[in-house]
């Protein structure tokens, strides 16, 4: 853990939380970190992610702990549950400096929490409470929705601390990559990559950012393919692997798709890589997302046609149509303490309702640029039966259908120059290592 950036970090996030708080008629702001959670009728817990406000302040996956900040105070109260416990095992808190950056108190169990939180006029609670919890707290406000968006929009702007974490976390997702990639070359199944890659990151699933998709052949065409295959491929041909790595609380966003041999599709391949670099050079402040997503849309669409899987280019009235059958998600997104983090849109687009991000990128934004072209039998159908039917060629879809599909995914840092790339740098690495 960084040290030296991570003092700055919670002075930053301080002064930025109290203009927040003053803003919003807030005195005294508490974020609980989260309570573990059971399915019904059952005493086994979900695995526990802190709540993302809090992670942002305390890298610690602890239940049952607050964050206590005052505006006409100088240190934030970090309120721990520690309780006496030899039926579970807790994360330790992580670094001394921790001690140096809040006012530490220990509490024995979580209604000690509860009643050492302040209360009363002024008081908001950011956070995911227990039902068991509010006979317990004093009057507050419950996540009131204008201290939220703007905590949401200071965390659009990451710091260095953050950008050191993500930096940490693609280099640990690139080690996983090119061991998942070795794994696919030998004949692995889904399964056996997945646990490959865990093994190269020496983590445990839970501690993944996200569900690991893993996906060979046409199980590409799945955007969210998370069944994992337990049978080796009797022929790979193809294998799209969408997996990230956290580091100190924040993620790496990352994929990759390869090909089992020369081809037409690697040759689609290797231009989606292409493709992906130029639409990520756009990435700048003052750059508009959605027109972003529009230029990927407009140059898929031309590779397509150089191709010849469709029939028509940009001048054609179903243009958008027939090329947003094939790339059927948006752009990219934020990326921070959450793999989908907080303040992407600005505005909602009608006309690309699964965009993400409609803002304005300025220096410190974190996004993702994923452009994907998929062969996804669902809405080739659709296409089939539509007007538009006569502008693809069916013979080609044929062939590349067993392939699934692809998608590659970079994640960016907004510069005040440009961006820089922080997956290329970490994959261009020549000894790569899981960071500590």
């Amino acid at each position: 853990m960084k040290a030296e950036l991570f003092a700055p970090h919670v002075e930053h996030r301080l002064a930025e939380s109290k203009v927040a708080m003053a803003t919003s008629g807030i005195k005294r702001l508490c974020i609980f970190s989260g309570a573990e959670c059971c399915p019904f009728q059952d005493d086994l817990p979900y695995p526990f992610r802190a709540n993302a406000y809090f992670k942002t302040w305390v890298p610690l996956h602890r239940p049952g702990c607050i964050l206590v900040i005052e505006l006409e105070a100088n240190r934030p109260r970090l309120l721990l549950l520690e309780e006496e416990d030899y039926w579970h095992s807790r994360p330790p808190v992580p670094s001394p400096i921790i001690e140096e950056c809040f006012e530490v108190s220990r509490y024995p169990s979580i209604d000690d929490v509860f009643r050492a939180v302040p209360g009363g006029s002024g008081t908001a609670l950011v956070g995911k409470l227990p039902q068991a919890a509010t006979s317990r707290m004093r009057p507050c406000d419950l996540n009131p929705l204008p201290l939220l968006e703007l905590l949401d929009e200071g965390r659009a702007r990451k710091t260095p601390w953050e950008l050191h974490n993500i930096r940490c976390a693609n280099q640990a997702a690139a080690v996983g990559h090119r061991r998942a990639l070795e794994l696919f070359q030998e004949g692995a199944s889904e399964l056996d990559i997945h646990l490959g890659y865990l093994e190269a990151l020496r983590c445990s699933e839970y501690e993944l950012p996200y569900g690991n998709i893993i996906a060979i052949n046409e199980n590409a065409a799945v955007l969210h393919h998370w069944l994992l295959n337990r049978d080796r491929p009797q022929q790979p041909q193809s294998l799209l692997i969408d997996a990230g790595a956290s580091h100190l609380g924040y993620a790496a966003d990352v994929t990759r798709t390869h090909a089992a041999r020369e081809g037409a599709f690697k040759d689609l391949v290797l231009a989606m890589d292409t493709l992906q670099t130029s639409i990520a050079e756009r990435a700048r402040p003052g750059a508009s997302f959605v027109e972003m997503h529009c230029a990927a849309i407009n140059e898929i669409g031309a590779l397509l046609n150089r191709t010849g899987v469709i029939r028509i280019d940009a001048e054609h009235a179903d243009f958008d149509r027939v090329v947003t059958s094939f790339f059927p998600h948006g752009l990219g997104h934020f990326l921070g303490s959450q793999v989908h983090d907080r303040s992407g849109k600005q505005q909602d687009d009608a006309r690309y309702p699964h965009l993400r991000l409609t803002r304005t990128l300025e220096p410190g934004n974190v996004v993702t640029i994923e452009p994907g072209l998929y062969f996804i039998p669902m809405l080739l159908d659709n296409l089939w039966h539509s007007g538009a039917r006569s502008c693809v060629n069916w013979g080609l879809v044929e062939q590349l259908l067993p392939y699934g599909g692809i998608r590659v995914e970079d994640d960016l840092v907004i510069t005040d120059e440009g961006s820089e790339n922080l997956t290329r740098a970490a994959f261009d690495t020549d000894k790569l290592s899981v960071p500590a």
